[in-house]
């Protein structure tokens, strides 16, 4: 029975595709390596002359026979490379045209912005050696976040593991995560650090409070510093313009709009004695310290 599906196949491929059959007979593959290769040969002798994604190929490599699959069109190929680095994306939800982005194509390379992405890529060609990240600054619609996702992309196809989160969003969902039992947020912690490269989009956006900055951002930070992982963020104002952000948002927690399981595990007494104290401003300069050792700014245009 072996050998006669060997036979048939033989003669289909000789029917079908004499460039096929000629590469099996100058290089002398055995019947039992076509026969290893009997489902892939017959699919693709079945499929070859169809609209479909992908092409099969054939080759011999030391003169064994190899087969691989090549995407027949751009957009297939486009499809083929973000699926790829997806799989590098700790985080979820990446849609797929962020994924396709790409610094060198698909990022406008206008007068003012041409020194700003030589430094961005500087930065990226001597990771791992460089381990500090930027503050990409900019008027919204500059094109920060589509930056942001080309540098995720650049790190993807070196093999890095990567990890985007949008701040305000970020917060948002821990926030929900106290009154929705069913989703667990410690997962997209976990993504989170165990990213080697990490993109915080629209910080400064983010309803500030005690909580979010103790609790959300100071723990983020830590652990950035703690395990020297590169950190980009991304925001429609400068550094100390956010710092003066942070020191106007001395809110007494009773007075926010949070869930009451957060209110519990706050120290409310704490957080008015640090206002009282002066502490807040302090822990405030001891945030941005921490951002300013693990990035630089520079500002899209």
């Amino acid at each position: 029975m072996k050998n006669t599906l060997i036979q048939n196949i033989k003669k289909e491929i000789r029917k079908a595709d004499s460039a096929l059959y000629d590469l099996l007979e100058k290089n002398k593959i055995s019947d039992d390596q076509i026969y290893e290769h009997a489902e892939i040969i017959l699919e693709y002798l079945e499929n070859r002359n169809q609209k479909t994604a992908y092409s099969t190929l054939f080759k011999v490599e030391d003169g064994v026979l190899v087969h691989y699959s090549v995407a027949k069109s751009n957009e297939a190929k486009k499809l083929i490379k973000a699926n790829k680095l997806l799989s590098r994306y700790t985080t979820k939800e990446i849609p797929l045209n962020k994924l396709q982005i790409d610094l060198n194509e698909n990022v406008d390379q206008t007068k003012n912005r041409i020194s700003t992405l030589e430094k961005i890529k500087v930065i990226l060609e001597k990771y791992p050696d460089n381990k500090k990240g930027l503050w990409i600054t900019g008027k919204s619609g500059t094109g920060k976040t589509t930056i942001a996702f080309g540098i995720l992309n650049w790190f993807a196809n070196k093999g890095y593991s990567v990890a985007y989160i949008s701040l305000p969003e970020f917060i948002s969902k821990i926030k929900n995560n106290f009154k929705n039992y069913d989703y667990d947020i410690n997962n997209d912690w976990e993504a989170i650090n165990n990213s080697d490269i990490l993109v915080v989009d629209n910080i400064g956006s983010e309803l500030l409070s005690s909580w979010s900055r103790d609790e959300v951002l100071l723990t983020l930070l830590n652990n950035r510093i703690d395990f020297e992982k590169l950190v980009f963020f991304t925001s429609n104002i400068s550094i100390k313009k956010y710092q003066s952000l942070l020191n106007s948002k001395r809110i007494n927690i009773a007075d926010e709009n949070l869930p009451a399981k957060v209110k519990e595990n706050t120290d409310t007494e704490s957080i008015i004695k640090d206002i009282k104290t002066n502490t807040f401003a302090f822990k405030t300069e001891s945030i941005i310290s921490k951002i300013n050792s693990l990035v630089d700014e520079v500002e899209i245009k």
